[in-house]
C-alpha cells in the first residue's frame, strides 16, 4: 500500500511539474488544446500503467508527448489513443526540437514569473487581454475602468516585459497565447 501512495505522489509531482508545459508543446503541433489536453493525460497514464514514470526523462515525456500528437493528427478519426510505438525512444526529431520546445517552456515559466511582479491591476489587465483574449473594451467593461486606462496598464505592462525580454520572444508567446485560446 505505501509503495502504491508512493508511486502516486511521484505521478502527481510529475504530472503537476509538466503538464501544462507538454500541454503547450503539444498544442504547438495539434493546433487545438483541449486535443492536446487529452494527449498528454492518455500519455501520462500510459507510462504510468508501463510502471515508466519512475526512471521517465523530460525528453522522454516530450518525445512521447510529440509522438501522440503527430499520430492524432495522422488518424483519420481523431480519436486519442497512445500506442506503444508512441512510447519508443528511436524517434527522428525532423520539425521539432526536444531541447528547443523545453527551452522555451523555460522561457515561458520566465515569462510567467515575470507576469506576476507586474503591479497587480497591470497584470490583471495584461492577463485578461493576452491569456483570456478579451478585447480592450471588454477588459474595460469588466473591471470598470475606462478604455485608456487599460491601454495605460497594457503599455506599463509591456513595457517592463520588455526591459526583461526580447521583442521576438514577446512576440513569439504573444502569438502563441492567440493560438491557444
Amino acid at each position: 500500500m505505501l509503495a502504491a501512495q508512493k508511486k502516486d505522489r511521484g505521478l502527481k509531482k510529475l504530472f503537476d511539474s509538466y503538464f501544462a508545459h507538454l500541454v503547450i508543446f503539444s498544442a504547438h503541433i495539434t493546433n487545438d488544446r483541449k486535443v492536446s489536453e487529452d494527449i498528454v493525460q492518455e500519455v501520462f497514464l500510459n507510462l504510468w500503467q508501463k510502471d515508466l514514470l519512475k526512471s521517465v526523462s523530460i525528453n522522454y515525456l516530450y518525445r512521447c508527448t510529440k509522438n501522440a500528437s503527430i499520430n492524432f493528427l495522422r488518424s483519420k478519426e481523431g480519436k486519442v489513443h497512445i500506442s506503444s510505438s508512441s512510447l519508443s525512444t528511436d524517434i527522428k526529431d525532423d520539425e521539432f526540437s526536444i531541447d528547443d520546445e523545453i527551452q522555451k517552456m523555460k522561457e515561458l515559466e520566465s515569462l510567467y514569473q515575470a507576469i506576476e511582479e507586474l503591479p497587480p491591476q497591470c497584470k490583471e489587465v495584461l492577463k485578461k487581454v493576452y491569456l483570456n483574449d478579451l478585447k480592450y473594451a471588454e477588459v474595460a467593461e469588466e473591471l470598470n475602468i475606462s478604455i485608456n486606462t487599460v491601454k495605460t496598464h497594457m503599455f506599463k505592462a509591456l513595457k517592463y516585459l520588455r526591459t526583461k525580454f526580447s521583442a521576438s520572444t514577446l512576440l513569439y508567446f504573444a502569438t502563441f497565447f492567440k493560438m491557444l485560446n
